[in-house]
């Protein structure tokens, strides 16, 4: 109820519908083990369908607080369509697939005499629908405008129909319940979700469930406070190492750097100004290579060619 985060509370729930999962494998009879499968199996369905459209909120405005965003709906039609059928979904209102699913481990627990798992379930029904569907709901889309959120990346097709398909799913195992039922591990389920008491009794829960959201809707708002779970634990002591590890590696590859530079220099030094590294004396400064430091005198190869000259002339007159 207090995460403002629209995937982390997701995530809430995916602990929290996992748990009428466990809860019919605990109850262990034939009817609650199908409907922990077909709990499965629509949760699947409905939860890739909210994270759907809170990806897409998150794609088109760039937000992921709920407290800052308002009046989607009308600026984000076919995404409100879609989320409300999953969060009717995950709710277990009649007519969507949480419903046929989650009741039949509820009314498990309530064939095996385990009435405080009953009450338990329900409650965890209730808290489902204040937190996804009231809360969720009301101030991401049905809330007016009081933000200004700005559609910033129009949503591509691929999305429209990925959510399109969801949804079309989520309500069609909702009112045609027998295409999931037929392939429940134990037969088909000794249970028919579409009797007057089962809708009567879900359709009060959530009915009464709106009085006190409606009542105390200022306070119901999320804030933008941090709040602190358990995840604490292991993501302080995981920041911390690879905060330390990371100025490690940035400290080894920075000093390689380094020394690469240097080396370069000192190759492009030696290759530029071979010379002067050969004749090259202690404690002397070198200079960059020049050519007329190098150069012999005009005298030399003069004296060398006259030489020769001579010295040819010579000889040509001995063998004469």
């Amino acid at each position: 109820i207090m995460e403002n985060d629209m995937r982390r509370l997701l995530g809430y729930h995916i602990i929290s519908q996992v748990g009428f999962m466990v809860a019919g494998v605990g109850v262990g009879t034939a009817m609650a083990l199908n409907g922990a499968a077909a709990h499965a199996f629509s949760h699947i369905l409905y939860k890739s369908l909210l994270f759907m459209c809170a990806g897409a909120i998150i794609y088109a405005t760039g937000i992921r607080k709920i407290n800052q965003l308002s009046g989607m709906a009308k600026k984000m039609p076919f995404v409100a369509v879609c989320f409300f059928v999953a969060a009717f979904s995950i709710s277990g209102v009649p007519f969507f697939n949480g419903f046929i699913s989650k009741t039949i481990t509820i009314a498990a627990a309530s064939a095996a005499g385990y009435d405080w798992v009953y009450t338990l379930l329900e409650l965890a029904s209730i808290g489902t629908f204040l937190s996804i569907t009231l809360k969720m709901g009301y101030f991401i889309f049905l809330r007016d405008a009081d933000k200004n959120v700005e559609i910033k990346n129009p949503l591509p097709k691929n999305m429209y129909l990925g959510m399109g398909f969801g949804a079309a799913l989520c309500f069609l195992y909702g009112v045609y319940p027998d295409l999931l039922y037929r392939y429940l591990p134990f037969g088909y389920p000794d249970y028919q979700p579409f009797t007057a008491a089962h809708m009567l009794s879900y359709v009060e829960i959530l009915v009464v469930t709106m009085v006190p959201f409606m009542m105390f809707l200022p306070r119901m708002e999320p804030h933008t406070a941090l709040s602190l779970d358990t995840d604490w634990f292991y993501r302080k002591p995981i920041d911390f190492v690879i905060v330390r590890i990371s100025m490690l590696l940035c400290a080894i590859s920075g000093g390689l750097g380094s020394a690469w530079g240097v080396l370069y220099e000192k190759f492009m030094d030696l290759t530029s100004n071979p010379m002067d590294f050969l004749d090259a004396k202690p404690f002397r400064k070198r200079t960059h290579y020049n050519p007329e430091n190098y150069r012999t005198s005009i005298a030399d190869p003069m004296m060398i060619t006259l030489t020769v000259l001579v010295s040819s002339i010579a000889y040509f007159i001995a063998t004469l």
